[in-house]
C-alpha cells in the first residue's frame, strides 16, 4: 500500500514539474536605439519646405510563441496602453507611432520581429521606458496547396487562389515577371510554377512586400519569363490568434 501511495505521489510530481516547465509566449526587447538627432523630417511651413531632425527613438520587440508557427501580428487587436519614461513623458504623442506595418518573421516560424519607432523626446534624467499594452499573435497550422492554372502574366490579369488574390507586378529587385499575392498575413510556406511537365519550379521572395487593406503583398518572382503560368501555392489553411501581455521595462540608462 506503501509503495502504491509513492508512486501516485511521484506521478503527481513528475506532472507538476512538466506543468511548471510548459514554456509560455513572450515579448522581449530585440534592439534598442535613441538619438537627439534623427533622420530627416520635412515640413511645411508658409508654404515652404523646413527640414527637421527630431529625436528618434527605435525598438525592436520579439514575439515567441512556443510550439508554434509565427504568421504574422494582429496589429488592430494589438493595442499598446502605455509608452513612456520612467519621467512620465508620453512617448506615443508623436503622431506617426505604432507598430511597424509589415513584421519580420524566421524562416520556421519561431519568432517574430515588429518595431515601434517614436520622435518624442525624452526626459533628459530618463533611465528606463516603460511599455504595456497586449498583443495578438497569428500562428499557422494544416498545411494545404491550391493551384491556379494557365494565369496569365499580364498586369491588368487578377485571380483567386485558395485564401489569396493574384496579381502580376514587375519589380527593380528582379529581372522576371513578379507574382504579388494579397495575402490576410504571411501565412505562404513557398510559391511554385508547375511547368507542362507537372515539375514545380520555385519562385523567389523578392521583397518583404507591401501594407495593402486586409493584409500584406508578398512579391515572388518567376524563376522565368513565361506568358502563362500554372502557380501552385502552399500555405497554413488555420490560423489562430493567441494574446500576450506586454510588461515591459527597457533601463537602466539609455
Amino acid at each position: 500500500m506503501l509503495r502504491f501511495l509513492v508512486s501516485i505521489g511521484c506521478v503527481a510530481l513528475a506532472a507538476l514539474v512538466v506543468q511548471a516547465a510548459d514554456p509560455q509566449p513572450t515579448v522581449s526587447v530585440g534592439r534598442l536605439s535613441y538619438t537627439l538627432k534623427g533622420p530627416r523630417v520635412p515640413r511645411f511651413v508658409e508654404k515652404k519646405v523646413v527640414a527637421d531632425y527630431p529625436p528618434r527613438l527605435d525598438m525592436t520587440l520579439v514575439v515567441k510563441v512556443p510550439g508554434k508557427v509565427l504568421v504574422g501580428l494582429d496589429r488592430k487587436a494589438s493595442p499598446l496602453k502605455k509608452f513612456e519614461d520612467d519621467k512620465g513623458t508620453d512617448l506615443t504623442r508623436d503622431r506617426w507611432f505604432g507598430l511597424g506595418a509589415i513584421p519580420q518573421i524566421n524562416p520556421d516560424g519561431s519568432a517574430l520581429a515588429v518595431t515601434l519607432a517614436t520622435t518624442v523626446k525624452l526626459a533628459d534624467q530618463a533611465r528606463q521606458l516603460l511599455l504595456e499594452g497586449e498583443f495578438t499573435a497569428l500562428c499557422g497550422s494544416a498545411p494545404t496547396t491550391a493551384v491556379l492554372k494557365d494565369f496569365e502574366m499580364n498586369p491588368k490579369n487578377k485571380a483567386e487562389l485558395g485564401v489569396f488574390t493574384v496579381t502580376m507586378t514587375r519589380s527593380g529587385l528582379a529581372t522576371t515577371p513578379v507574382v504579388q499575392l494579397a495575402s490576410p498575413d504571411q501565412r505562404v510556406l513557398r510559391v511554385e510554377r508547375l511547368d507542362a511537365d507537372g515539375k514545380a519550379h520555385a519562385l523567389t521572395r523578392v521583397a518583404m512586400g507591401s501594407q495593402t487593406d486586409d493584409g500584406v503583398g508578398l512579391m515572388y518572382a518567376l524563376d522565368k519569363s513565361v506568358p502563362r503560368a500554372t502557380l501552385q501555392v502552399t500555405y497554413y489553411s488555420k490560423v489562430e490568434r493567441v494574446k500576450i501581455p506586454v510588461a515591459l521595462k527597457v533601463g537602466p540608462g539609455l
